[in-house]
C-alpha cells in the first residue's frame, strides 16, 4: 500500500498544503472556541437554555443565508478569476454590485422574518416564549452578519487565507466567549444576555472586517476590465448555489428544528452537542477547501485540467489525513464529554458511532461538492442535495416519534452516506474526475477480484 501524504516538489501543491495548513490550524482554533461557547453555556445553564438558544441561531442562519443569495461562494469565483486576469476594477466591481445585491434583499427578508416569527407564528406551531424572545433579539444582526460572511469569502477569493480564516473563524466565538465570561459579573444572567452578548460579538467582527476591506481595496490601482462583471451574472451565478447552500445547511436545522416541535427544547440542547461533536471532519473539509476553491475555479477557466486533476488528488488526500485523527478522537472522548456535561446531555456511544459512520463517508468524497461548485456544476450538486434531504425529511418524520433522537441521528447519517456517494460517482463516471481518497482502495480493489476468481 502506498500512503503518500505530500508532493513537496510542487510549487502548487506548496501553496495548496501551506494555505490548508493556515486554514486547518485557525479553524481548528474557531472550532474549539465554538465547544467551549456551547459547552460554558450548557454545563452551567442547563440543556434548555441551549436549547432555545440553538433555536434562535437556526433562524439567524437561515435568514443569513437566504440573504446572501448564494453570494458567499459566488463571490470566490469571481473574485478569484478576476484576481488570476490582474483585473482589480473586476474585483471592486464585483464586490460593489453583491453589495447592491444583498443589502435591500437583508432588509427585506428581516422584516418578512420578524412578522412571519410574532404575527404568524410560524414555525410548525407556536413556538415557547424564551425561545420568541430570543430569536427577535438575534434576528437584529441578520443584515450585519450576512455582511460578515460576504467579507471574509471575499478574502477567501483572493486567497487570503490567514485573514478569511481568521475572521471567519476566530473573531465570532472569541468575542462571544470574551463577553459570555465578562457580562455575568456586570449583570444577572439571561437568555436575553445570551443573545446580546451574541449579536455584539457579531457587529464587532463586522468592524474588523470592514477595516480589512477598505485596507483591501484602497490598494488596488485602476485599470481596464478584462471581465466584465454585471449584476445580471451574480444572480444567475449564485441562484443555485443558494439552493445548494439551503439544502446543505437545511440538514442540520432540519433535525434540531424538527426535534424541537416534535421533542423538547432539551432535546434540541443534547442532539446540537452531539452534531457539533461529530460534525468536527465536516468543518476540516470546509478548512481546506479554503484554498482548494479558488485553486479549482483558477485551474478550470484557464483550462489547466491536469493541474486540476492534481488539485483534486492532492486536497482529497489532505482531507482524509487531517480528518481521519479528529473521528478517532471522537469515538474514544465524545462520552467522556457528554458525561462531563452533566445528566442532561445522556447519549448512547453507539448514536454516536452512527453518525460518525455518515460524517466517514463525507471525509472520503473529498471535496467533490465544492470542486462542482467552482466548474458550473451547480446545479447537479443541488440536485443531489435535494434528493438526500428529502430523504432526511421523510425519514425525520416517520422515526423521530417512534425513536426519538436515536431516530433523527439514523436519518442524518443515512442521508451523509447518499449524498457523498451520488458526488464522488457523477465526478468519476460523468465529469472523469477522482474526488476521493481512500488509502485502502487498492488492497479493497484485490480482495474483490479474488473473491470474483475464487466465485
Amino acid at each position: 500500500m502506498n500512503f503518500k501524504l505530500f508532493n513537496v516538489r510542487d510549487v502548487n501543491f506548496r501553496e495548496l498544503y501551506r494555505g490548508s495548513a493556515v486554514a486547518l490550524g485557525v479553524k481548528l482554533g474557531g472550532l474549539f472556541l465554538g465547544y467551549v461557547f456551547s459547552l460554558i453555556i450548557a454545563k452551567f445553564y442547563g440543556a434548555s437554555v441551549l436549547g432555545n438558544f440553538l433555536i434562535g441561531v437556526t433562524i439567524l442562519n437561515f435568514l443569513v443565508l437566504l440573504s446572501s443569495f448564494g453570494m458567499e461562494t459566488t463571490i470566490v469565483a469571481f473574485i478569484a478569476k478576476a484576481k488570476a486576469m490582474a483585473d482589480f476594477t473586476g474585483v471592486k466591481r464585483v464586490l460593489k454590485e453583491i453589495y447592491r445585491i444583498v443589502v435591500p434583499l437583508s432588509v427585506i427578508l428581516l422584516v418578512l422574518a420578524f412578522i412571519a416569527i410574532n404575527y404568524f407564528k410560524f414555525y410548525f406551531g407556536e413556538l415557547n416564549p424564551t425561545a420568541v424572545r430570543v430569536t427577535n433579539i438575534l434576528l437584529i444582526a441578520a443584515i450585519p452578519f450576512t455582511l460578515l460572511r460576504i467579507h471574509t469569502n471575499f478574502f477567501r477569493g483572493l486567497k487570503r487565507i490567514l485573514l478569511f480564516s481568521v475572521l471567519n473563524y476566530l473573531a465570532l466565538y472569541s468575542f462571544s466567549i470574551l463577553f459570555l465570561l465578562i457580562a455575568p459579573f456586570l449583570i444577572d444572567f439571561s437568555e436575553d444576555l445570551l443573545a446580546a452578548i451574541y449579536i455584539l460579538a457579531i457587529f464587532l467582527s463586522l468592524l474588523v472586517s470592514i477595516f480589512f476591506v477598505v485596507r483591501e481595496i484602497n490598494g488596488y490601482p485602476e485599470n481596464e476590465a478584462k471581465s466584465y462583471t454585471c449584476r445580471e451574472q451574480l444572480p444567475k451565478y449564485s441562484y443555485p448555489i443558494l439552493i445548494s447552500d439551503l439544502l446543505k445547511n437545511s440538514r442540520n436545522w432540519m433535525v434540531l428544528l424538527l426535534v424541537g416541535y416534535l421533542m423538547t427544547e432539551k432535546d434540541v440542547g443534547v442532539i446540537g452537542i452531539a452534531l457539533k461533536l461529530t460534525f468536527a471532519p465536516s468543518l476540516l473539509i470546509n478548512a481546506v477547501n479554503s484554498i482548494a476553491m479558488p485553486k479549482f475555479s483558477e485551474q478550470f477557466s484557464l483550462n489547466n485540467i491536469d493541474e486540476l486533476k492534481k488539485t483534486l488528488a492532492e486536497s482529497a488526500r489532505v482531507i482524509f489525513w487531517s480528518s481521519f485523527p479528529i473521528l478517532v478522537g471522537i469515538f474514544f472522548f465524545s462520552s467522556f464529554i457528554l458525561r462531563f456535561l452533566g445528566n442532561d446531555f445522556n447519549l448512547d456511544s453507539v448514536l454516536i458511532l452512527i453518525l460518525m459512520t455518515g460524517v466517514f463517508f463525507e471525509v472520503i468524497s473529498g471535496s467533490s461538492s465544492y470542486f462542482l461548485q467552482m466548474v458550473g456544476k451547480q446545479k447537479v450538486n443541488t440536485i443531489f442535495l435535494f434528493g438526500s434531504n428529502v430523504i432526511l425529511l421523510g425519514m425525520l418524520i416517520l422515526l423521530i416519534p417512534e425513536y426519538g433522537i436515536a431516530g433523527a441521528v439514523v436519518s442524518v447519517s443515512v442521508s451523509f452516506i447518499l449524498y457523498s456517494g451520488a458526488l464522488v460517482i457523477y465526478a468519476k463516471y460523468v465529469m472523469g474526475f477522482n474526488t476521493y481518497y481512500f488509502p485502502l482502495k487498492g488492497r479493497v480493489k484485490k480482495m474483490l477480484r479474488r473473491g470474483r476468481v475464487r466465485g
